[in-house]
């Protein structure tokens, strides 16, 4: 059982067998999640690159669609960027949180929740402004469509 105390004035934190089990595989299933979101990240930006480096020979074709294989590859590069920190976060407090475990570490353990910490709060501002995007896209469209029915 291990046994973490900050000062002689709290009680001390306790971290039992099954705690540190339930910890450890936490940590391994952020592991893997987190590799396999930087595998993704790092697919959309080669894709925006692509996209970019590519769209030139098919500029006609998106022409016609009225966005230019720049501003999707851009948008690529973006997202995969925007991304990929919330990932490494979580692939850091995994590494971090077996080192605490096996070494029996509390200072170890506290950077490791401080990087969980960093991981979800930077997925909660994305889906804050997930959210108010898609609520200034809603008002557009609704906009657009009243200009549309009031126009003819």
């Amino acid at each position: 059982m291990m046994q973490f105390n900050h000062s002689d004035e709290k009680p001390a934190l306790l971290v039992d067998e099954t705690a540190g089990a339930y910890l450890q595989e936490g940590a391994r299933w952020g592991k893997f999640i987190s590799i396999f979101g930087i595998i993704i990240c790092g697919l959309m930006i080669i894709g925006g690159l692509s996209f970019i480096l590519v769209g030139s020979t098919t500029a006609a074709m998106f022409a016609a669609m009225g966005i230019s294989p720049l501003t999707i590859g851009m948008m690529y590069i973006l997202g995969g960027l925007v991304y990929l920190y919330p990932f490494i976060a979580l692939l850091r407090f995994s590494i971090k949180v077996k080192h605490a475990i096996a070494q029996e570490n509390s200072a170890v353990l506290q950077q490791s929740f401080r990087f969980l910490k960093n991981h979800f709060k930077s997925i909660g501002i994305l889906i804050i402004v997930m959210i108010f995007i898609y609520a200034l896209m809603f008002l557009f469209l609704l906009v657009a469509g009243g200009v549309a029915a009031v126009s003819s």
